[in-house]
């Protein structure tokens, strides 16, 4: 019994000690759902709103997402969490809200639970656009 025993310590050692390190080292699930991030530098405090759909005249509030931006002299990210049960979408307007200011957009990310697409500079400029009509200020992709 005690040869048996001897024999099996350093497998139940090994078991052990893995067992340890899968659970400190797990990496944890990610978040579902789709994030819009915008890395942008404001002096207004203002509502900012993201609208997804299938085309640019299906933009409505109950497919919104509204997030409250305060002023900062530094960039800051501001994150809208899309509907965990979103299938997907064609078209989306970002609205920097209605007072007239200075707002600085250094880059647009679509994050993903594994992936992330980010625009910046000129990329910004290829998939967004600013509406005809500039009665608002909002921008659609």
């Amino acid at each position: 019994m005690r040869r048996l025993l001897s024999r099996l310590a350093p497998l139940l050692v090994a078991i052990a000690a893995f067992g340890v390190t899968w659970k400190a080292l797990r990496v944890p699930p990610a978040e579902p759902g789709l994030r819009v991030v915008l890395d942008l530098r404001t002096d207004l405090e203002d509502d900012h709103v993201v609208y997804w759909g299938q085309h640019p005249d299906d933009f409505t509030e109950a497919r919104s997402v509204r997030v409250r931006v305060r002023p900062d002299r530094d960039f800051q990210e501001v994150v809208f969490a899309l509907p965990t049960d979103l299938k997907g979408f064609s078209s989306l307007r970002i609205d920097p809200g209605d007072l007239r200011g200075d707002l600085e957009l250094r880059s647009i990310a679509l994050r993903g639970p594994y992936k992330e697409v980010r625009f910046t500079g000129a990329d910004i400029l290829d998939h967004f656009k600013p509406p005809m009509m500039c009665a608002s200020s909002y921008w659609t992709a």
